[in-house]
C-alpha cells in the first residue's frame, strides 16, 4: 500500500506542480508560486479535526518513507512537506496528512489528473472544496488534493472512512 500511494502522490504533486504530462502542455510549463508566499501548516489547513479526534506528531517510522518518496518524485519543487497525523486521544495511528508546500503553483484539477497516470482506481473525493482524488486498496486508503495556490495535500489511512473524515475536515488556505 504505501509504495502505491507515495506514487499516487508523487505522479499527483508532479502533475500539480506542472512537472509532467497535460499539465505542463496546458499552461506552457510550471507557474511560480508569488514571491513571499506563506508556507502553510496542517493546522493551517485543519484547524478542528473530525470529532473525537486530535492532532498528534507523526511517527518518524512512519511518515518518513512517504516523506522521502515524496521529495524524490519532485525533485526540488518542494519548499517543505510537514506531517501529522489526525488520530483519536491517546493513539499515535491514524490518519496521516502529509502537506506539501511547493515552489510552482498546485492546480487541484492537475493533481486529480496525475493521479490517474498512477494506474490505480481512481474514486472522487472532495478537499478543501475542490475535486480530488481517493485510492482504496485491502489495506488502507490514499487521497491526494490542492489546499492553497502553492500547497497539496495528501492522506493515508487503513479505512476510506477515514479518509474521508480528515478530507471533509480540510480548508483551503491562499
Amino acid at each position: 500500500m504505501i509504495r502505491s500511494v507515495v506514487a499516487l502522490a508523487g505522479v499527483a504533486v508532479l502533475a500539480g506542480c506542472g512537472g509532467v504530462g497535460d499539465a505542463v502542455k496546458r499552461s506552457g510549463g510550471p507557474e511560480a508560486c508569488p514571491a513571499g508566499a506563506d508556507e502553510l501548516f496542517v493546522k493551517d489547513i485543519l484547524p478542528t479535526p473530525p470529532p473525537g479526534t486530535e492532532i498528534v506528531a507523526a511517527d518518524p517510522k512512519t511518515a518518513e518513507p512517504i516523506v522521502e518518496g515524496l521529495r524524490k518524485d519532485a525533485g526540488g519543487s518542494m519548499r517543505s512537506i510537514r506531517t501529522r497525523v489526525v488520530a483519536e486521544p491517546d493513539r499515535r495511528y491514524g490518519t496521516l496528512v502529509v502537506l506539501m508546500n511547493a515552489d510552482e503553483r498546485m492546480a487541484g484539477h492537475d493533481m486529480v489528473l496525475g493521479a490517474k497516470e498512477s494506474g490505480d482506481e481512481i474514486q472522487d473525493i472532495t478537499i478543501a472544496g475542490e475535486e480530488a482524488a481517493l485510492v482504496v486498496q485491502p489495506d488502507g486508503a490514499a487521497a491526494v488534493g490542492s489546499v492553497g495556490d502553492c500547497a497539496g495535500v495528501a492522506l493515508y489511512a487503513a479505512t476510506e472512512a477515514e479518509v474521508r473524515a480528515v478530507a471533509g475536515k480540510l480548508q483551503r488556505r491562499d
